[in-house]
């Protein structure tokens, strides 16, 4: 036996059906056997009926329907309940009628009318007759004299503005005439569609929601909510199945495709055999795999089959859907392309990167650098010199790490020290420290009049790194006007290019700086020289016994 695997969205598809079979079609089975006509009057005893119609000057024939010791008589046959309504009113106006019903009833199918329905049903009269009967309210009774009704039009006219002021919300949307008719199509689609059983709760939903109009907003937030739900579940329902299909549709082709691309490399099939066996390359899903493979192969695969990699990517066509790519307006795609590009492709990508090289787009501009640096090998660092753009911290350490892995012969840094980008210059003071160069010094010792406290810092690093003795006044110079970072890294310097000209350089910061300056400074006065240490010890005896701590604190290993 198959069983229905269960998903939200079925559950949602069978129950709508459901709800429809149950309420709509017995519905609409019901509506059209049903008939309106309106009660003219009801007794116990049989009523002379040419007297009555004398009477009330009734022109319609009246038909008597008996049943629970009643004789009801009705007047014609209506198909909607605003049909029977109107006629009802026009019976108050003209003929001064009393004790007036609309009844529903049916017909059997010789036309006869069958016993009449034991319930009766809200009667709506027009909105100028300002009237509304409710189930078991009393019949209309007609207009007695002109003081009566002023009366009661004045006592209606007052409920209505009671009334009214609840639908003060709805009047700021629609017209009097818009919710007249909107309402009466309310009713008129529960008379052709909505079963007795249910037509009476139906009605008083209306007359409910027009009397509380904040309702119907409620209730529109309700479908609302409950159709995001329904789309949010189609939505999630499409978008796992896509995934599914997707990853199922990349692990059979990349199956395939990395297999013939591995016998192609390793010669076990020629390229028009492997051509054959490369099924759908066209598609754009496929190429982005087969780019994927290459990557993967470029990474993993060393030697001399290398080398037939970037072969692949040209005989596939791939490199022109790269270069292509390159020129879009999308971020993310011209990145990509650079990438494969540079790395699969590297003849292309030589001639569009020198112009990419200042992009305004900080992760265009950081792959175009590094793929610079990456295929000009002999000079990494050449395009420093039309830099006008700021040379990212990222990019950066992408660039160290090139030098490092590749590497790469390493430029003399100091001649990029003047570049008007800071991030230039703080990246070259960085690489002289790394490599310890000390070509053209003198460009260093400019830089500490820089604006940049970044940049003086990396100043004071240099020259303490590099044991720059010359360097050592300019220190002493600057110390006063330094911030507390730069002074720390200045003090540090002491230890390495200090001597006994510098000792009481050093005592004046042990006795009036902060905390961490004297610590600093007792560390580099302790292992500058021997003076020093002795300098340190004679001023914990003399000037201030707590200076010992601060001894045992720069001598512990752990610090």
């Amino acid at each position: 036996m198959r069983y229905i695997k269960f998903t939200i969205v079925k559950l949602i598809i069978r129950t709508l059906g459901l709800l429809y079979c149950v309420y709509l079609i017995p519905v609409n089975d019901c509506a059209g056997a049903q008939k309106f006509v309106v009660q003219v009057a009801a007794t116990k005893t049989p009523l002379n009926i040419q007297s009555f119609v004398k009477k009330y000057n009734i022109n319609e024939s009246i038909k008597e329907l008996k049943s629970d010791d009643w004789n009801r008589y009705i007047i014609g046959s209506f198909d909607s309940y605003k049909l029977a309504s109107n006629y009802a009113i026009e019976l108050v106006k003209i003929n001064r009628l009393s004790g007036v019903f609309i009844r529903n009833i049916e017909k059997d199918s010789s036309g006869i009318f069958a016993q009449a329905k034991k319930k009766e049903v809200l009667t709506h009269f027009k909105k100028e007759e300002q009237v509304v009967l409710a189930p078991n309210s009393a019949p209309i009774k007609p207009e007695l004299s002109e003081n009566k009704q002023t009366d009661s039009l004045k006592i209606k006219k007052d409920k209505l503005e009671a009334r009214n002021m609840g639908n003060y919300f709805l009047h700021l949307l629609l017209t009097d005439l818009e919710i007249k008719t909107f309402k009466n199509d309310l009713v008129e689609y529960g008379e052709n569609n909505v079963s007795e059983s249910y037509f009476r709760f139906y009605l008083s939903s209306v007359d409910f929601v027009f009397k509380y109009p904040f309702a119907i907003v409620l209730f529109g937030f309700i479908f609302f909510f409950i159709f995001n739900i329904v789309t949010v579940l189609f939505v999630l329902n499409f978008t796992i199945k896509e995934k599914n299909r997707l990853d199922r549709y990349i692990k059979v082709y990349s199956k395939m495709y990395e297999g013939t691309l591995l016998a192609y490399l390793f010669g076990e099939i020629d390229w028009d055999r492997a051509l054959i066996q490369l099924k759908h390359i066209k598609r754009k899903e496929n190429k982005k795999i087969l780019i994927s493979i290459l990557f993967n192969f470029h990474e993993n695969l060393k030697g001399e089959v290398d080398k037939f990699i970037p072969e692949i990517f040209v005989k596939l066509g791939l490199h022109n859907d790269s270069l292509k790519a390159s020129e879009s307006y999308y971020y993310h795609k011209k990145t990509q392309a650079i990438r494969e590009l540079t790395y699969l492709y590297p003849e292309g990508a030589v001639k569009i990167i020198p112009e990419l090289i200042n992009y305004s787009n900080d992760r265009v501009r950081a792959e175009v650098q590094t793929s610079y640096i990456r295929l000009n090998q002999n000079h990494p660092f050449k395009f420093f010199r039309k830099l006008t753009k700021p040379f990212a911290r990222w990019t950066q350490l992408s660039a160290f790490y090139l030098i490092r892995l590749h590497q790469l012969p390493v430029p003399s840094f100091a001649e990029f020290l003047t570049s008007k980008q800071y991030t230039v210059r703080e990246f070259c003071l960085n690489m002289i420290i790394y490599f310890q160069q000390l070509e053209n010094i003198s460009a260093i010792f400019q830089l500490l009049e820089s604006s940049r406290e970044q940049t003086r810092f990396l100043s004071y690093k240099a020259i303490n790194d590099l044991r720059l003795f010359d360097g050592k006044l300019r220190l002493k110079k600057r110390y006063r006007d330094e911030t507390e970072k730069n002074k720390l890294e200045i003090v540090k310097a002491f230890r390495n290019i200090g001597n006994e000209e510098d000792l009481d350089f050093l005592e004046i910061i042990i006795k009036s700086e902060s905390i961490s300056l004297k610590i600093e400074a007792c560390r580099s006065l302790y292992y500058m020289n021997s003076q020093g240490k002795e300098r340190m010890i004679s001023l914990t005896k003399e000037y201030d016994s707590k200076l010992e701590l601060f001894i045992s604190h720069v001598t512990d290993p752990r610090n």
